[in-house]
């Protein structure tokens, strides 16, 4: 799978992720990141080596979406007019899939 740098994925979720095996490289891990914005809450799980990523969204606890992804190719942060969004492309032969996560600009 095709990440972009750590601190791209670390500078869009606003927080170091969770490793399933602590110390080995992120490209053969599992990562979870978890970010609070207000009362929302985006939980992030990437498994490099399968090729999976899971999203879940929650408002004030709340499910709001739940989406797991499998045949995951490549991950991508986009950048444009002050947003920015989560890029997962993949799939095993026609049609692929892309799918975006497009996280509201920051309040300072």
């Amino acid at each position: 799978m095709n990440l972009p740098p750590d601190f791209e994925l670390v500078g869009f979720f606003e927080v170091e992720p969770a490793l399933r095996v602590p110390g080995a490289p992120w490209t053969y891990n599992g990562l979870t990141f978890e970010s609070f914005r207000g009362n929302h809450v985006i939980r992030c799980h990437l498994e490099m080596d399968v090729g999976s990523v899971s999203v879940q969204w929650l408002e004030g606890g709340v499910s709001r979406a739940d989406v797991a992804l499998k045949w995951v190719r490549s991950v991508a942060i986009v950048r444009s007019g002050g947003a920015e969004a989560l890029i997962v492309s993949g799939g095993v032969a026609t049609p692929m899939y892309r799918w975006s996560l497009d996280y509201a600009p920051r309040s300072r």
